[in-house]
């Protein structure tokens, strides 16, 4: 109980006022520590990227690096308000073809729900290139907008 915690020798009384014992306390800072460690850790950020509307059909991750995941937003030229989100964790790529290049290891689909069209955005290679598909015919399509964010990976 309460009472017995405060009659234990972790805490002091003192002048009506309650200190901690030093192991206590040096307890309770090592903690502190370790949860904004920790809070550091599973906070996500946003990545800054010089992007032009409507110019390319893929992007490149700034510093793309395997100590994060990433979710890449993006949304189509002819339909702005369509968006589609990948998630992208570590390790990108798994897996050797016979022609010595990687296997895609991280895509995502989603529709537009007005034109029903099915969409592919899909990690390229290592280095962070991106691209968005017209799922229905293969074709890259230009890309509106960009939002990039990255969670450090543990």
């Amino acid at each position: 109980s309460s009472l017995e915690l405060l009659l234990s020798n972790e805490f002091y009384i003192e002048n009506n006022k309650l200190s901690l014992n030093e192991g206590l306390k040096d307890t309770i800072e090592q903690m502190l520590k370790w949860v904004f460690e920790i809070n550091k850790k599973i906070k996500w950020e946003k990545v800054s990227i010089s992007y032009t509307p409507d110019s390319a059909d893929y992007i490149d991750i700034p510093k793309f690096s395997e100590e994060y995941r990433y979710q890449v937003w993006i949304s189509l030229t002819n339909r702005k308000g369509a968006e589609g989100m990948l998630w992208i964790e570590p390790p990108y790529f798994t897996e050797q073809k016979e022609n010595k290049t990687s296997a895609k290891h991280q895509a995502t689909c989603f529709i537009d729900d007005m034109d029903k069209k099915p969409y592919s955005i899909a990690l390229y290679n290592a280095s962070g290139r991106v691209y968005l598909t017209n799922g229905s015919d293969g074709s890259n399509i230009p890309i509106n907008s960009v939002r990039i964010f990255r969670q450090e990976w543990f």
